[in-house]
């Protein structure tokens, strides 16, 4: 698998620069028993530590363990674990645009990866190389911005995934949200290995572990980036 070749080496801009896609792991049904639910980013699991998944979330506890073992089987043992949930009309507007889960070079690390599956509507996904420029700064500069106008002007073919695919994405793999799906009924799950904590207040609480307080949000992180012009 093509995320295994990626996933010792230390996140860098240079990496796009060749064809990413995201592999295949295996299949898995969506039956989620709630109405509607909603977690972004939870912790379930700590360093050192069993998986921790409340109960509201047992029905995607076979997913984690099957998503777990491929990262096992590959060599992979990153300390951390978060879940993502979308069920239910899906809202937001900025997953719609180009972009990656998981690039980022404030701290030194080795990628993450995401096992994604979606009931219907699924991520879409191309596989173009990208070069940014020399000058290009990540701790300026905006790299999802970037990456969705370079796309966004080009030509090259989008492909999509299938319902229930559990596919990998790290932090390389370029994908959005269909546009059409916008405003729909929609099953959406991720599950995320990471080497390093996620410090982000907008995380779900997990009601099972120790609250923890960063003062800080991505979101706001990402505010303070600018367009990058030649």
């Amino acid at each position: 698998m093509e995320f295994i070749t990626r996933a010792f080496k230390t996140v860098n801009l240079q990496e796009f620069g060749t064809v990413s896609t995201p592999d295949l792991a295996f299949t898995y049904d969506l039956n989620c028993p709630h109405k509607r639910q909603y977690v972004l980013r939870m912790c379930i699991r700590e360093p050192h530590k069993e998986f921790t998944i409340p109960d509201e979330l047992l029905w995607v506890k076979d997913l984690v363990l099957q998503a777990n073992q491929v990262q096992l089987s590959a060599g992979i043992k990153h300390a951390y674990c978060y879940i993502t949930i979308r069920h239910g009309e899906h809202t937001a507007v900025t997953e719609d645009i180009w972009h990656t889960d998981g690039y980022s070079e404030v701290l030194t690390h080795i990628p993450e990866q995401n096992y994604i599956v979606t009931s219907n509507d699924c991520t879409e996904f191309v596989t173009l190389p990208i070069i940014f420029p020399r000058d290009f700064n990540t701790s300026k500069h905006d790299v999802v911005e970037y990456i969705d106008k370079v796309v966004t002007a080009s030509d090259t073919t989008i492909q999509q995934a299938l319902p229930n695919e559990v596919r990998v994405f790290d932090p390389y793999v370029i994908h959005r949200r269909p546009p059409g799906a916008f405003g729909k009924e929609r099953t959406f799950v991720r599950v995320t290995f990471v080497p390093i904590e996620i410090c982000d207040d907008a995380c779900t609480p997990n009601p099972l572990l120790a609250p923890k307080f960063y003062n800080r949000s991505a979101d706001t992180t990402r505010c303070t980036l600018q367009q990058y012009r030649s």
